[in-house]
């Protein structure tokens, strides 16, 4: 018979579950942002411009990053992380606008997407 021995103080084991709830957030936000507004943002670029959205996005995933990076508590670091989302469902249909604009060869064009 093999006896559970806890050894780890009731602190230490509050800390791990609130790193664990935090980490959770993270994905959460990081994953769930990009899918809900990706389509949305595709409609903006045909609207507003390809480059200027794709730039914008750009601009806020990296600003969004070293927000995380410099992020002292945990609220600030998912709402980085939710921004980061943002900034990637911006980047996606933009990148992939662009990438169809340029290359009008199909066989070309399955290149440059990595197909």
């Amino acid at each position: 018979m093999q006896a559970d021995v806890d050894l780890a103080p009731d602190s230490l084991r509050q800390a791990f579950e609130q790193l664990f709830l935090l980490r959770k957030c993270q994905y959460s936000a990081i994953g769930v942002t990009p899918s809900c507004c990706a389509s949305r943002w595709g409609r903006l670029a045909d609207v507003f411009g390809r480059r200027r959205l794709f730039v914008i996005g750009l601009s806020v995933f990296t600003l969004a990053s070293l927000a995380a990076g410099l992020a002292g508590s945990g609220g600030v670091l998912i709402g980085a992380r939710v921004l980061q989302g943002l900034g990637a469902a911006l980047l996606v249909p933009t990148t992939l606008a662009i990438i169809i604009a340029t290359f009008t060869d199909a066989r070309e064009r399955a290149a440059a997407v990595g197909a």
